[in-house]
């Protein structure tokens, strides 16, 4: 039998966040508002800065009350250090473009960011996917610094019943090349979804090692939807030679969290 879904009335508990964690969210489906939900518990006893190894948009007050930009500030960190104390938490990124977007640091520069340890928990937004429900990543994809400490892959659970396509799916082909699928117009099944969420190259892609990862299924707004993915959630933990032993299904939205964790699959 498959391990039962734990109910969680926070974020931070379904995802497991242990002291000073460096979180980076991957994936598709509702990463940015992750970030800031998900911030907004740790502020509540902590401090936590938001930053991001891509773009993100700029936050409004309601997801981050400041946002400290290195490139344009010499002295960005005694500011960010002083506004972290004030605030218990901002956004740090490189620059602002145009008038919606932040443009965040990768590579060793993201990492000697992390290792000045300017917060006790630190939260990346490491993957792009142009407001897609599922995303297969580029070669080079997702920007997932060494240190990080747990990886949360998204998938949004609307994109179920749509068409494996660029509408729904970002990078569809590299996505239906690395699961080896072929046909005309295949839709989006459970079972691909599963496929997707246990795949080494695949929405657990470029973990690093000692890293814990989480699979989040978004978006299941509606109680079938739950029970669904719910169901679906302890057959990949409990999946032979699968790659993710924790799931979280829910809705950002409606702060609505269950988890599952493999702690010894009885299958019968």
């Amino acid at each position: 039998m498959y391990p039962a879904l734990e109910r969680h009335s926070l974020l931070s508990e379904a995802l497991d966040i242990r002291p000073r964690e460096i979180i980076a969210l991957s994936g598709a489906g509702g990463k940015t508002s992750l970030m800031f939900q998900l911030a907004g518990e740790i502020a509540a006893h902590s401090v936590v800065l938001t930053t991001t190894t891509t773009k993100i948009a700029v936050p409004d007050p309601s997801q981050s009350p400041c946002c400290v930009l290195t490139r344009d500030d010499p002295q960005w960190e005694l500011h960010s250090r002083i506004r972290l104390q004030e605030l218990r938490h901002i956004t740090l990124a490189h620059h602002r473009f145009g008038d919606t977007k932040l443009k965040g640091h990768e590579g060793e520069e993201m990492e000697e960011l992390l290792r000045r340890e300017l917060a006790p928990y630190i939260l990346i937004e490491a993957d792009g996917a142009r407001q897609k429900p599922l995303k297969a990543p580029r070669h080079d994809e997702p920007l997932i610094p060494r240190q990080t400490t747990l990886v949360v892959g998204m998938i949004g659970w609307d994109v179920l019943g749509k068409e494996l396509a660029e509408p729904n799916v970002h990078r569809a082909e590299i996505f239906r090349r690395t699961l080896g699928l072929a046909g005309d117009r295949l839709e989006v099944t459970a079972d691909i979804i599963a496929r997707w969420a246990a795949h080494p190259a695949g929405l657990g892609k470029n973990v690093p090692a000692g890293a814990r990862f989480v699979a989040f299924l978004n978006k299941c707004d509606l109680e079938a939807h739950r029970e669904e993915a719910g169901r679906l959630a302890s057959a990949i933990v409990c999946s032979p030679g699968s790659s993710c032993r924790h799931v979280v299904v829910g809705s950002i939205r409606q702060k609505f969290f269950l988890s599952v964790r493999d702690a010894g699959c009885h299958l019968s």
